[in-house]
């Protein structure tokens, strides 16, 4: 399990070489399901308010429950996240991604950042056919730092495949 933490930080926070990224992504096999966040079930948790989508406080949330995907069983994932608006200065905003209850791994986004994407990666199967996807703030951004916003309704997706 700490080996794909490990590789998810690596690979969606883009610090992995850009041919190892593309030798990863043409030996994994494509994820046939992407799961889209997109209005009207899309949860978004702000306890500091803000503009819509925004996060910076530790326990704020982006989320999704995607039911009958057809996927009976995950074991590969790639993400897709597009951020429509990063406004941090000076300061990272951690984020564990959680599936149906299992963390698959931590992630930082940084100051002017616009997109996550990683490669295919294998995860611990995960039993389908529905999907709870959720990016849960594990540290808070100090005041006037800044905060990040996901765009949703087509942009920003999770992929989930056998």
């Amino acid at each position: 399990m700490k080996r794909i933490l490990v590789f998810l930080v690596a690979a969606i926070a883009c610090s992995l070489p850009a041919t190892t990224m593309a030798s990863a992504a043409q030996a994994a096999p494509r994820v046939p399901t992407k799961l889209t966040y997109s209005t009207p079930n899309f949860q978004w948790l702000s306890q500091g308010g803000g503009s819509p989508y925004h996060l910076w406080t530790q326990g704020d949330y982006w989320q999704q429950t995607f039911t009958n995907t057809g996927v009976a069983s995950a074991t590969k994932l790639k993400v897709n996240l597009v951020f429509d608006d990063n406004s941090l200065t000076g300061a990272n905003l951690g984020l564990d991604l959680i599936i149906n209850g299992t963390t698959l791994g931590h992630v930082s986004v940084h100051p002017g950042q616009t997109s996550l994407i990683s490669p295919v990666l294998t995860i611990p199967a995960i039993s389908g056919p529905d999907y709870t996807v959720e990016w849960l703030v594990t540290s808070t951004v100090p005041p006037g730092r800044g905060s990040v916003s996901l765009s949703i309704n087509g942009p920003s997706w999770v992929g989930v495949g056998p």
